[in-house]
């Protein structure tokens, strides 16, 4: 049993902070942002990707990514 559902798509989850993460993808919050470019992304997670795949690959810069919130 999952506890944790959303009101708007009724989608479950087991964790409570699980159910806060999703909720950004109907609220459209993006509060994480690449240091680089200034792109801001819904999960710390993604500025990371972000980082290794457009600014890691294009430079060939590799330094442990900083994310600004």
């Amino acid at each position: 049993m999952k506890p944790y559902q959303c009101d708007l798509c009724s989608k479950s989850f087991g964790y409570k902070g699980d159910l806060t993460k999703h909720m950004s993808s109907h609220t459209g919050d993006k509060p994480y942002s690449c240091y680089i470019c200034g792109t801001s992304f819904a999960r710390n997670f993604y500025v990371k990707r972000h980082i290794e795949t457009v600014h890691e690959k294009k430079t060939g810069w590799n330094q442990e990514a900083q994310i600004v919130k």
